[in-house]
This record gives C-alpha cells, sequence and structure tokens, in this order.
C-alpha cells in the first residue's frame, strides 16, 4: 500500500467517524435521565477534587455512571424475568 493510499484511506476514515459523532439519534428517554446522570457522576468528583481527595470522588462519580447505563424502564424489572 502506497503513502498516499493510505493517506486518503486515513482521511476516509477521520471522515466517516467525524459524520457518525454528528449524527443526532431519537432516544426513548426523556432529557431528564442524560442530565442527571451527568449530576450523579459530575458533582462527586467536584466535591472529591475540592476536598482534594479525587479517588473518593472518582469512585463515587462510578455511581453516577451505573446509572446512566441502566435501561430506561425500572430495573428491577428487568431482573425479576
Amino acid at each position: 500500500m502506497t503513502a498516499s493510499a493510505r493517506w486518503t484511506r486515513l482521511q476516509a476514515l477521520v471522515r466517516e467517524e467525524l459524520r457518525q459523532l454528528t449524527i443526532v439519534q431519537a432516544s426513548d428517554r426523556a432529557w431528564q435521565m442524560p442530565f442527571a446522570a451527568a449530576l450523579a457522576s459530575g458533582l462527586p468528583l467536584l466535591v472529591g477534587a475540592y476536598f482534594d481527595h479525587l479517588g473518593y470522588g472518582l469512585v463515587s462519580s462510578l455511581g453516577g455512571w451505573c446509572f446512566s447505563t441502566c435501561p430506561a424502564r425500572r430495573c428491577i424489572t428487568a431482573w425479576s424475568r
């Protein structure tokens, strides 16, 4: 593979990645869910950084991350199946 072919392939790959990053897709979740997930994962980081214990904030923000990966319906009904 020549250098120009690699460059063309890289340009096509970057163009495709940027196209996919800029697509806005519909979601079945309400707008409150992503907002609450951002707060649930971001606030512990801010508190941990403020008190100079960023490690504690990182561990605490895992709860926010878990919250954001829950399905749109109630988790307890999904687990009972």
